[in-house]
């Protein structure tokens, strides 16, 4: 979902592991990260949502911290890129 865009499914697909009591590892999140940073650059979102998405990236990144996961190489630059524009 989150390569596609489809936040809103990425994140009920991410709520729906939850309730299943299967804990998210760094592959989610790095994912995760990276779709709502890459969506998050789209010039077409209204702003607020763009915010949203930049916000929530930020959000997993504490959260991947606190649990020890390392993030890609390729998440690393989806941080960059949010980090340095907002």
């Amino acid at each position: 979902f989150s390569k596609q865009g489809m936040m809103d499914q990425a994140r009920e697909l991410l709520d729906e592991m939850l309730r299943r009591k299967v804990l998210p590892n760094s592959p989610t999140y790095n994912l995760l990260i990276c779709g709502y940073c890459n969506s998050s650059r789209q010039p077409k979102l209204p702003k607020t949502l763009r915010k949203t998405y930049q916000t929530e990236a930020k959000r997993l990144v504490s959260e991947m911290n606190e649990k020890d996961f390392v993030p890609w190489e390729g998440t690393l630059s989806c941080i960059r890129s949010i980090f340095t524009k907002t």
